[in-house]
């Protein structure tokens, strides 16, 4: 327990708080006969509740009796932003979401990016490569079949970010909407087979 509430005052404080007013001369167990000497009840803690909007904030409100007449952490909602010299609630609201949206989306752009050269790396880990990258530094081996695989591997890796660059292309230029995830585009992307040497 580290939390207490006057019962005169209502006011919440720390168990540092009451040992720093009775300069640490205080048990070191507190018991309920320790709560009538301060005058203090304990506060038990509860969970903090979330918001269902991205708009709002929970912050700790004091005190509360529940219904078996503990006093336990009280939780209010508030707006985020308030109106200031600046600005009004409504300008910075649009500036939060906006910002919001454009993280989520770079989170979804960084997801496509991961499982798109993820594929990559798997596809020439069927061939034992250590990933595409390893692979693409065999095009130049003096083993046909190496050799082809490495070449084969440089042009895959190509055409998947041609093909991935314009989708992205055509998300910014309004042709086409931001997909929710890499599943919504992978079907896109060019068909991985390994050559026949």
């Amino acid at each position: 327990m580290n939390e207490f509430r006057d019962r005169e005052t209502g006011e919440t404080k720390f168990r540092a708080e009451l040992l720093a007013a009775f300069h640490g001369l205080l048990p070191k167990t507190w018991t309920s006969a320790t709560f009538d000497a301060l005058n203090v009840d304990p506060v038990l803690p509860t969970p903090q509740p979330e918001s269902e909007s991205p708009l709002r904030i929970v912050r700790r409100a004091g005190a509360t009796q529940d219904t078996n007449g503990n006093w336990v952490q009280a939780w209010e909602e508030i707006h985020r932003h308030e109106d200031d010299e600046e600005s009004t609630k409504a300008e910075k609201d649009a500036a939060y979401l906006a910002e919001l949206q454009a993280a989520t989306l770079q989170k979804v752009v960084d997801e496509i990016k991961r499982r798109t050269q993820e594929r990559l790396d798997a596809f020439a880990q069927t061939r034992d490569y250590n990933d595409a990258a390893s692979c693409a530094s065999y095009a130049t081996s003096r083993k046909a079949q190496w050799a082809a695989e490495g070449q084969y591997i440089i042009d895959a890796r190509d055409n998947t970010w041609e093909v991935l660059l314009q989708i992205f292309s055509d998300i910014q230029a309004s042709l086409r909407s931001m997909p929710s995830g890499y599943g919504e585009i992978e079907s896109e992307l060019p068909a991985l087979e390994w050559p026949n040497v």
